[in-house]
C-alpha cells in the first residue's frame, strides 16, 4: 500500500490510494481516517472520493436533524395491509 500511496508534498495534502488498494486495505485506511487524517480514493489517477472523519467537520449534534422536513412517513404506515396487496392472495390465484 505504501508503495503506491501518493507522496505528500505537505502535511495537509491527503494520502491517495487506488480503488484496488482501498478495497485491499480498507480496515487500515479506516483506522487512518479515525485518527483524523483525510484519504482520497482514485480510479487510476483521477480522484473520485474523499474519506474524512465525521468529527473533523461535523459533531454528532450538528448532524442530528440535518434532513428534518425532507423525510416523511404516510399516516397509515403502521396499518395492516389488505390481503389483495400480497401477490397470489387474490381469489382464483390458487386455482
Amino acid at each position: 500500500m505504501a508503495k503506491r500511496a501518493k507522496q505528500q508534498s505537505s502535511e495537509k495534502e491527503p494520502k491517495q490510494y487506488t480503488v484496488h488498494e482501498a478495497k485491499t486495505h480498507l480496515s487500515k485506511i479506516l483506522r487512518t481516517v479515525e485518527a483524523g487524517a483525510e484519504v482520497v480514493i482514485a480510479r487510476g489517477r483521477e480522484p473520485i472520493a474523499r474519506l474524512m472523519p465525521i468529527s473533523s467537520k461535523f459533531s454528532r449534534s450538528e448532524l442530528r436533524g440535518i434532513d428534518k422536513g425532507r423525510i416523511w412517513m404516510a399516516p397509515d404506515f403502521n396499518e395492516s395491509l389488505s390481503p389483495e396487496f400480497f401477490i397470489g392472495q387474490d381469489k382464483g390465484q390458487d386455482e
